[in-house]
């Protein structure tokens, strides 16, 4: 009896009272959300990112709940972007500073290497790398190519395809026959 009491009183309060919403057994009003966003903006300023699923268990909240109650946020109280696929937030200083990291380290690469190790070594966040390399490639702002594994690809930079081509024209010049293998 007491649970169903319980049950119709917190009926009764989100009747009147717009505010306030039940997540989970939780009784949780607006400004409650409105509070997390504030800690949560100062967090990602100071980091640049931020997943959901840390935030989750930092707050005892799902993550599907963050989303719906701070992806509204964004714009607002929140100052950054939402990556969807991952549920990470991102500052936008922050998803404006991996190109140039990934020009750079794909840049003065000299050989053939994966772009997850790339990413692992210079911190980059793999959704915002992948396309991001396309993208430089496809406008000729890097010169190489993408081939292998579309979650993992391996980069070949121009400069290794340029000196492989240079090596087999020079010892088909010099021979007067290449092997084919």
């Amino acid at each position: 009896a007491v649970v169903s009491t319980q049950s119709t009183g917190v009926a009764e309060l989100l009747s009147h009272d717009s505010t306030l919403s039940l997540h989970y057994g939780e009784l949780v009003s607006k400004q409650f959300f409105d509070n997390l966003a504030v800690e949560i903006n100062e967090t990602l300023q100071e980091t640049g990112l931020l997943p959901l699923a840390q935030l989750s268990r930092d707050v005892s909240l799902p993550v599907t709940t963050l989303s719906k109650e701070l992806v509204p946020r964004i714009g607002g109280i929140i100052s950054g972007t939402y990556d969807k696929k991952t549920d990470t937030l991102f500052t936008t200083a922050y998803v404006e500073r991996q190109p140039a990291k990934l020009r750079g380290a794909c840049s003065a690469a000299t050989r053939p290497i994966q772009l997850g190790k790339i990413f692992e070594n210079h911190k980059i966040t793999p959704s915002l790398g992948h396309n991001c390399v396309k993208e430089m490639i496809a406008s000729g702002r890097l010169q190489g190519q993408l081939h292998g594994q579309s979650n993992n690809p391996v980069f070949i930079p121009g400069l290794y395809t340029a000196a492989q081509h240079q090596w087999a024209d020079s010892f088909y010049y010099q021979n007067g026959y290449l092997t084919m293998a």
